[in-house]
């Protein structure tokens, strides 16, 4: 039996194109998550998910983190690594936002090119 230290990292992104009527697929999601994982090592899931909020609506993924007891990660890499990924999703994705959620804080990603 392997124990560490339990952290969860949850990444909170909206597949629609900024105002806009495009909306993304989770495939884009993934493939973006993919390369990431394929270049670090990173292992993490994806969760299909809908935003509501007042006067709307949008699909939506949640990707998430855990410390893996297989592959145990210090806590700053883990948010390291939803850090980069978020920057990555609010780009390509063309976002105005992204929200990460630690245990114990929200931190909201925006873009710059608004």
């Amino acid at each position: 039996m392997k124990q560490v230290e339990a952290f969860e990292v949850k990444l909170w992104v909206g597949l629609r194109e900024q105002y806009t009527d495009v909306i993304r697929s989770v495939d884009d999601v993934r493939e973006i998550c993919q390369n990431f994982s394929d270049a670090h090592g990173d292992c993490m899931t994806i969760t299909s998910t809908e935003f509501i909020y007042k006067d709307g609506n949008e699909p939506g993924v949640i990707i998430g983190w855990i410390n893996y007891p297989r592959f145990p990660r210090e806590n700053n890499e883990i948010m390291n690594n939803a850090l980069i990924i978020g920057n990555k999703l609010l780009k390509e994705l063309k976002q105005n936002r992204v929200t990460i959620t630690t245990p114990e804080n929200s931190i909201m990603l925006e873009n710059e090119n608004l």
